[in-house]
């Protein structure tokens, strides 16, 4: 017995509730209600602006989501880890240092390829991005060229790149796949003999998940005579269009483009990603 203390008999014990412990036990089942309205909305949320809207007002709003939110791509905050995985890749795969950055941004990923040693022409449509990342690699001693273009108009004078990248996730972004065919078609056509191009894409999660949000998309499209008709995978997230792949999906479109796999790297976490190192077929 410890010294100082009455026998379990003689002290008072307060009486334990049953219908208490049982609902602190069960806790769990008072908040999948609201769990389960959370999740039903954010699926909302990001089927609901796929079925709306039609193929351009999906890229203007995509324009509209990167300009809007200038200070968040600044170099010097805005960091990732993925291109430490992609700078082995591409001395694996590519025969020379000639590179060619699309949708460069405000210089984040040219000032890592230039560290590397590559040659970095970047291009953006955004003139005010453009002006930042020369003013960015400028303070960091790099050489690398910039051109205000849009891509989807622009035509390099010399198409021999050794690397042509596609900045992160970009090609997640172009939604519906011819158009993303006719963007790889028209891309490799600037890769030089023996040229790689890289491409990376939001890897499907839950493909329940996007069989709901597929659903609910195509419904309102039908719904409101939108003629374009969403694809498996499309969803708005973060005010920007995603179409997320299984991969035999990507290898499907850059087979249709010509194209062939040199090598796959996934890179899980919150905020996965996967690589494409690509060439042409032969």
């Amino acid at each position: 017995m410890t010294e100082g203390l009455p026998p379990a008999a003689a002290r008072h014990e307060p009486a334990v509730s049953g219908w208490r412990t049982a609902l602190a036990r069960h806790s769990e089942l008072l908040t999948r209600p609201a769990e389960m309205l959370m999740r039903l909305s954010v699926l909302v949320r990001e089927a609901v602006p796929v079925g709306l809207l039609r193929r351009h007002e999906i890229l203007h709003a995509v324009r509209q989501a990167y300009r809007g939110a200038p200070d968040f791509y600044d170099p010097d905050v805005y960091r990732l880890r993925f291109e430490a995985d992609l700078l082995p890749l591409l001395e694996r795969h590519a025969g020379g240092r000639r590179l060619l950055d699309l949708y460069c941004g405000q210089g984040r990923e040219a000032a890592i390829f230039s560290e590397a040693g590559y040659e970095v022409l970047g291009v953006d449509e955004d003139a005010s991005s453009v002006a930042k990342a020369r003013a960015h690699l400028a303070r960091r001693g790099y050489g690398a060229e910039f051109v205000a273009a849009d891509v989807d108009r622009w035509q390099p004078s010399d198409g021999a790149f050794d690397v042509v990248y596609s900045s992160l996730w970009m090609y997640s972004c172009i939604p519906d796949r011819a158009a993303r065919v006719a963007w790889l078609e028209r891309v490799a056509g600037w890769m030089g003999e023996g040229g790689v191009m890289v491409i990376s894409v939001t890897p499907r999660r839950s493909p329940r998940s996007a069989r709901a949000r597929h659903l609910v998309a195509r419904s309102l499209s039908m719904l409101t005579g939108n003629r374009r008709r969403p694809e498996l995978g499309d969803r708005f997230h973060t005010r920007l269009f995603w179409h997320d792949f299984v991969n035999a999906e990507v290898e499907a479109e850059l087979a249709q483009a010509g194209l062939s796999v040199r090598e796959v790297h996934e890179i899980g976490g919150f905020t996965a990603c996967t690589f494409f190192i690509v060439g042409r077929h032969g």
